[in-house]
């Protein structure tokens, strides 16, 4: 009898009432994406770290609290696990629409993500090692509870979409973060915006 492994490239997970992961996810050690939009999880198993060529996790409308720090070696939801910066491959990650509270340092470790969602969360700040990604072509930190973001943010390359948080006034390393892309000081670019605290007059 001749009997053939198979092996599961893409999973996909989407609206299916899932109230948990098995650790048995993690015996899924080719995985390239795994989609578990839609559910209604919790927390993931720390076996999620064992997924090592994992490149696309989407994980936006869930009722996440806390990611686990195997998550690093995805490489770590109220917040993630350290071990979400295992997950040297991934170059994109979605966490859309959750509860997450904080993010883990070594989500700094994960240097080839091109696209981070964490838009619809309660972050209130943001570690400074959010810096090293460099290759962030999309950052989308809108509607949290955000009021200030560390200097270390001048590492990027794009401005991050901010919109619907708590500044009160232009975080510094924003400004100096436009004159690194651009070329320019923003004059008025940030003050067109209620983002900063700004409201724009009737007689202009």
């Amino acid at each position: 009898m001749n009997l053939k492994m198979v092996i599961v490239i893409n999973l996909d997970l989407d609206h299916c009432e899932l109230a948990s992961l098995p650790d048995a996810i993690g015996n899924f050690s080719k995985l390239n994406t795994l989609n578990l939009m839609h559910n209604n999880i919790t927390e993931l198993p720390e076996s999620i770290g064992n997924l090592s060529t994992l490149k696309h996790l989407y994980l936006s409308n869930n009722n996440f609290t806390r990611l686990l720090d195997t998550i690093g070696y995805l490489k770590e939801m109220r917040s993630l696990p350290g071990s979400i910066g295992n997950l040297t491959r991934l170059y994109e990650l979605n966490l859309n629409h959750n509860q997450l509270e904080n993010l883990p340092e070594t989500i700094g470790n994960l240097k080839d993500l091109e696209r981070l969602n964490l838009k619809r969360n309660r972050l209130t700040s943001v570690p400074d090692s959010l810096g090293n990604l460099s290759k962030l072509k999309r950052l989308q930190l809108e509607n949290n509870e955000i009021a200030t973001l560390p200097d270390s943010l001048i590492g990027l390359n794009e401005l991050p979409s901010l919109e619907g948080n708590n500044f009160t006034s232009v975080p510094p390393v924003l400004e100096r973060l436009y004159k690194k892309i651009y070329g320019s000081d923003p004059q008025n670019y940030f003050k067109k915006s209620s983002t900063f605290g700004y409201k724009s007059s009737s007689s202009e």
